[in-house]
């Protein structure tokens, strides 16, 4: 599968948890000190993210992996002379289907992604099957991987991702979230580089009508009953501006089919996201917005983009807490949550705590449960006054001295 050259991880072999490099490069909080020390970075970045070709399917599998099937609608242009999605723009919806093995030994979190093809599929992710779909074909996968729920989850990926990646991101959430319903990722064109910022984030605006566009075929495919959205990172940038475009359209519920909406670090201009959310209004079920006080990653996209984000202030900004009241939304911090991810970026994915606790709430499972429940989150009524943490999600995500568990 055709990337942009070699690109930094954003793994734990490049920095440690106390935010500090292994040893082989400059880090993340220096680089939010002084942006120029980007380079450094990259040039200290190795591994960790599946690598080009790996949706080449393998001649052999592992019989005690398991497989998810993610069915793709993307904007990424189709190059012929690498037979896959590419970093530029497409003129259109383009369709693909990716069957993902999951190693045995996988744990709830991880992506363990071969460094070099191909993998193995006793230790790695790696890809069974991949094919080309028509827009009838998409509808009929989505149709054929609904089961009895009649839910699809739509995952709509962040800034520097390429589209392996971001495959076989969608399978590791669907796999440790345990979700029932159809799988659908929705690939927009990302450059897949820390350099690639504004080049991503004019991406994901062009991409923003064939992502309503795909809603609309979803909600129209037979058997489908909700629609469900996962948004991270910059992809909260495409998701918020889609669902403002079709309220203005006059059908932001998508024919009474839009479900969960749950938005992850999201990479977006506090004040752009304050007027987007006013203007999509409250709905039900409520927004769920997932963030974190010590979002590395989102501190460096302030330097990048000039302006706070709205995944890093909106706990302790007025204004923000005031635009997310009168938006009837739900914010979780999760900061004190423990995850694999070292920029505390991807807690909604690598957290396994959060993953089997959007799972346990996209499936509908409501938990009955003494525990306590704060995750340092809280919801806000209508003076404004914290409430605590929210009985309908993460439910079971305990803190025990500053820690996160179970």
């Amino acid at each position: 599968m055709r990337s942009s050259q070699s690109s930094p991880s954003l793994g734990a072999d490049v920095i440690a948890q106390n935010g500090k490099t292994s040893g082989r490069g400059c880090g993340w909080r220096a680089l939010i000190a002084a942006p120029a020390l980007a380079l450094c970075l990259i040039l200290s970045a190795c591994g960790g993210r599946p690598p080009p070709g790996i949706l080449t399917p393998v001649a052999q599998t592992d019989p005690q992996a398991k497989q998810v099937d993610v069915i793709v609608a993307t904007t990424r242009e189709f190059d012929p002379a690498t037979d896959a999605f590419s970093t530029k723009r497409g003129d259109g919806l383009l369709f693909q289907k990716v069957d993902v093995s999951i190693p045995p030994n996988h744990k709830d979190g991880a992506l363990e992604a071969p460094e070099e093809l191909p993998g193995d599929p006793s230790r790695n992710f790696v890809t069974t099957q991949n094919r080309d779909l028509s827009e009838a074909e998409f509808r009929a996968e989505v149709t054929k991987h609904l089961g009895k729920s009649g839910e699809v989850l739509v995952f709509i990926h962040g800034y520097n991702t390429t589209h392996q990646e971001a495959v076989f991101r969608m399978a590791q959430i669907t796999n440790d979230s345990g979700y029932r319903g159809a799988s659908v990722l929705f690939s927009w064109p990302s450059q897949g580089e820390l350099s690639g910022y504004l080049y991503d984030r004019e991406s994901s605006t062009y991409s923003r009508d064939q992502l309503e566009h795909t809603i609309h075929v979803l909600a129209a495919t037979p058997g489908v009953k909700k629609i469900n959205l996962l948004a991270h990172s910059m992809g909260n940038w495409l998701t918020v501006e889609m669902l403002r475009q079709a309220r203005i359209r006059g059908d932001v519920e998508f024919g009474g089919k839009l479900g969960q909406v749950i938005l992850a670090s999201p990479d977006v201009d506090l004040d752009v996201f304050r007027k987007d959310i006013f203007l999509i209004g409250p709905r039900k079920p409520p927004i769920v917005m997932l963030v974190s006080r010590n979002d590395y990653a989102l501190q460096v996209s302030e330097r990048l983009a000039g302006r706070v984000r709205a995944g890093a202030a909106v706990i302790d900004n007025p204004q923000a807490q005031k635009a997310i009241q009168q938006a009837g939304m739900i914010v979780i911090d999760m900061t004190k949550v423990d995850s694999n991810d070292a920029l505390n970026h991807s807690k909604f994915a690598e957290s396994p705590a959060i993953i089997q606790n959007i799972g346990r709430q996209l499936n509908g499972v409501q938990e009955k449960s003494n525990a306590p429940t704060s995750v340092g989150g809280f919801v806000l009524d209508a003076a404004g006054q914290v409430l605590g943490a929210p009985k309908t999600i993460f439910d079971t995500v305990t803190l025990r001295n500053g820690g996160g568990g179970m």
